[in-house]
């Protein structure tokens, strides 16, 4: 099993756990009772953090299957008698089942969370790694940390020790394959969005170890694994060659919700698939059948999946009882043993798998399910009111101790306030009316100073956002979307920081608003789209993604459609108003360039210009015609007479 808080030994007879509060139980799976507890010295300031149970052979616990049941109860698991025990402070514990005590304490290995552990085969040697970055090889013999290496950019979250023991396989932010000889990286895997948290090798049909895992002669080349990762809700299936550049995924496994217990077995038939079971996080169990001959572009659904739920409540539920780890037998026909039900107290059963259904469901007596309403007496409620947050103290790993007693705390900030209050009250009472005044202003101004520069920062308005998604708080929503709109970096670190099991309700948030309230959709918008460029590998792996988001597709769609016919309309607009502004400027430009075709420019002389003559016309129409007759008359008798007189002046100068 991967390093984590729950494995099975080797043997399938015992299951280790470690509780919240950094205890260890051993609980035996025959009877389902308690054999071993441990407390750990320092278990409250450094908590265990990760276990493994060291390594033994499949092969011989099925030929131990096969004895009496006298016989294997004398001869106990003598190969699993130790567990290492990973510390939140970067020890690591060897712990003795049989003496039900500590033998070893490896000290200063790592300056952080240990995370996962392996064990080589036979020569006790032991591999740690850590959020610091680092891989510790120890020699638990001595309790000498034998080499230390960097192994990935981030924390590195598991390992799994390769066939023959020559190789490791470590997982962060990506897989890599280490030659243990040399510590130098042999190969990278990259296919996984969040960190990886499960690494388990599928036994090959060519060879075996110590450990049933089938290798090639050749090594570390052709072997297959199974990657899971943190936030995950798809597996990846890998095949390891050496001399090729490919590094995505052969296939991939598709289950309801991030792996927490993973385990692989191979039947001696080579012609049968391998078996893979899987432990979700919702607490169903899936079964994949799978025959290596080759991948597929498509994931692979279960052949089986297995819920388990209790009997019915009065109000006709059935609340499902979870799955918490798993283990596949290979004796005879594959069978999965199973932890399940409540961690203060674990139920286990054999699943003949084989013969179930596609999707089955399986109902249960949980008897420890503590449950505070058992009919008889009233539902158990908290007064809230009674004990504000502020006056209460949590402890834990880490937080044990008070640096002052809380009484005497107390004791001294109501002092302290009294003394505060007497204070403010005889300054104002010597002060006049108009310092009174000034005091309050400038008070109210520096508060007003104060709210205005507490600006929200990424941080909080990501716990804001996943608060008001878990409660449906609409106001607490839309504070958080206008503190959004005003600053769009905080936007963006905001939607980095949210959870990505969080991102599909988020973005049926923002659709819903924007159906409702279609003008607000200029903001909006840039919420999903931020969405979208930040948890897009996680919006991927999403099987049901496209009815999730059908409100928005749809949306999308309506707008486009109508945005195409808008283009046309502005073109149009556009060609039009272009031709009635080059129309009015080509008419503005022909009247300011017109010129006269005639000319007319008097010569200067030193005369007096003439000034016209104003004429008063008081008579009609009728008279002013007349008038001129008149004067035509008039002027055609003087010619007449000029006439006579010419005449007789030439008959005078005849005569003489």
């Amino acid at each position: 099993m991967d390093g984590c808080g729950c494995a099975f030994d080797n043997n399938g007879r015992a299951l280790a756990q470690l509780t919240p509060d950094g205890r260890l139980k051993i609980w035996d799976c025959t009877a389902g009772s308690l054999k071993h507890e441990f407390t750990p010295p320092s278990h409250l300031s450094s908590s265990c953090s990760c276990l493994k149970w060291s390594r033994t052979s499949r092969s011989v616990t099925n030929q131990r299957r096969k004895k009496s049941k006298t016989s294997r109860q004398s001869s106990s698991s003598n190969a699993s008698d130790s567990i290492a025990l990973g510390t939140s402070s970067g020890d690591v514990l060897l712990y003795n089942v049989a003496a039900g005590e500590v033998d070893q304490k490896l000290e200063g290995g790592h300056d952080s969370r240990v995370n996962d552990l392996c064990w080589s085969d036979d020569d006790g040697t032991l591999f740690s790694c850590s959020n610091d970055k680092h891989i510790t090889e120890w020699n638990t013999e001595n309790g000498q940390r034998k080499c230390k290496w960097k192994a990935d950019k981030h924390g590195v979250r598991c390992m799994r020790l390769g066939p023959k023991g020559s190789t490791l396989l470590s997982a962060g932010r990506s897989i890599k394959l280490w030659d243990l000889e040399t510590k130098e990286a042999l190969k990278k895997f990259t296919g996984h969005a969040s960190p990886v948290t499960h690494l388990q090798f599928i036994p090959s049909n060519l060879s075996h170890d110590s450990n049933a895992n089938h290798i090639p002669n050749n090594g570390i080349s052709g072997q297959y694994f199974i990657s899971g990762a943190e936030q995950d809700r798809l597996m990846n299936i890998w095949y390891v060659n050496l001399d090729s550049q490919d590094k995505n995924a052969l296939v991939s496994l598709s289950i309801t919700d991030e792996p927490i217990a993973v385990d692989v077995i191979r039947q001696s038939n080579r012609n049968k698939p391998i078996h893979i079971a899987i432990a979700s996080k919702d607490g169903q169990l899936h079964i994949f059948e799978y025959s290596l001959n080759g991948g597929g572009k498509r994931p692979l659904r279960p052949k089986r999946t297995i819920q388990l739920t209790s009997s019915e409540n009065k109000d006709g539920t059935q609340p499902p009882i979870p799955v918490l780890c798993v283990r596949l037998l290979s004796e005879g026909e594959p069978e999965a043993l199973i932890a399940y039900g409540s961690t203060l107290k674990p139920q286990f059963e054999t699943l003949a798998y084989s013969t179930m259904e596609e999707h089955t469901h399986l109902v249960r007596e949980s008897s420890s399910n503590l449950l505070l309403n058992d009919g008889a007496h009233e539902p158990f409620q908290i007064d809230k009111g009674k004990a504000p947050s502020s006056e209460v103290t949590t402890l834990g790993p880490g937080n044990m101790a008070r640096a002052t007693p809380a009484m005497v705390l107390d004791e001294g900030r109501s002092k302290l306030k009294r003394k505060a209050e007497h204070e403010k009250k005889e300054s104002l009472e010597e002060q006049s009316i108009e310092d009174r005044l000034k005091a309050i202003n400038a008070e109210a101004a520096e508060t007003s100073r104060r709210r205005g520069s507490d600006r929200p920062t990424a941080d909080s308005l990501a716990q804001m956002l996943i608060q008001a998604l878990h409660s449906q708080d609409n106001s607490l929503m839309e504070t958080v979307l206008w503190h959004g709109s005003v600053n769009k970096s905080i936007m963006k670190n905001t939607v980095r920081r949210l959870p990505v099991n969080l991102a599909v309700p988020f973005l049926r948030e923002l659709v819903h608003k924007i159906q409702a309230a279609p003008g607000r959709g200029e903001g909006l918008v840039l919420w999903i789209k931020h969405i979208l460029s930040t948890h897009m590998a996680y919006l991927m792996t999403v099987p049901d993604l496209v009815d999730s988001l059908s409100g928005l597709y749809a949306m999308l769609e309506s707008r486009v459609s109508v945005f195409s016919k808008l283009c046309k309309l502005q073109g149009r607009l556009d060609l039009m108003l272009s031709q009635v502004d080059s129309q009015s400027q080509n008419n503005q430009e022909e009247e300011e360039h017109v010129e006269p075709t005639v000319v007319y420019q008097e010569e200067d002389s030193d005369e007096e210009p003439l000034v016209p003559i104003e004429v008063e016309h008081s008579e009609s129409d009728e008279n002013w015609d007349e008038n001129e007759e008149e004067n035509d008359t008039e002027e055609e008798s003087d010619n007449e007479n000029e006439i006579e007189v010419e005449n007789e002046s030439d008959d005078d100068e005849s005569d003489g």
